[in-house]
């Protein structure tokens, strides 16, 4: 037997899944907690008692400002273009226009403003799910790095992320684009 030249060979690849086939998979484990990120099923953590108790506050803040029914916490959030097959994420909160979300079309296809809160899940949340997140035009997204103490503002999506990132000490404060009356001081989302 010949075996090809070496330059001929090449590398089994790794299954990129469809949004269509990673909810198959769950149903073999109703007690996985997954998200789907760029055709890879991502398993979703349980909380820190720090990520849970933030959970609430960010949570809290966006209902007052956005109203209860605008503000989803961990649920899914479909694409849109390319991403569509192949990302689900579950943003920890995401702010959107109010809806019927039913089994029709039971989950938004767009948000106004997605917040993550990032304490061990720096580089899934700075880099893969910020671009993920600006390509599908998400027009702001805020990551809030626990154990910096700081907020981390996208801006301006694109094609391939975000034009603008603005990072935010505890001392500073932001309004959302969505509602740029509605001040908020960093350090009140991180007591």
């Amino acid at each position: 037997m010949v075996l090809p030249a070496v330059e001929e060979w090449v590398a089994p690849r790794p299954k990129r899944w469809t949004v269509k086939e990673a909810y198959a998979w769950a149903e073999l484990f109703p007690e996985a907690r997954f998200e789907l990120i760029e055709g890879e099923i991502f398993e979703r953590m349980s909380h820190s008692p720090e990520h849970a108790y933030r959970l609430c506050l960010v949570g809290g803040w966006a209902s007052s400002v956005f109203g209860g029914e605008s503000v989803r916490q961990q649920l899914p959030l479909s694409m849109r273009g390319a991403e569509a097959d192949f990302s689900e994420p579950e943003p920890d909160i995401a702010v959107v226009r109010p809806g019927d979300y039913s089994r029709r079309h039971p989950q938004p296809d767009e948000a106004l403003l997605i917040v993550e809160i990032t304490y061990t899940s720096h580089k899934m949340d700075l880099e893969t799910k910020a671009s993920l997140y600006g390509r599908n035009g998400v027009p702001e997204y805020w990551a809030l790095d626990l154990p910096g103490r700081r907020l981390f503002v996208h801006r301006e999506p694109s094609a391939t992320g975000y034009g603008v990132i603005t990072i935010l000490d505890e001392s500073r404060s932001i309004a959302p684009l969505a509602a740029p009356d509605r001040l908020v001081k960093v350090a009140d989302l991180l007591p």
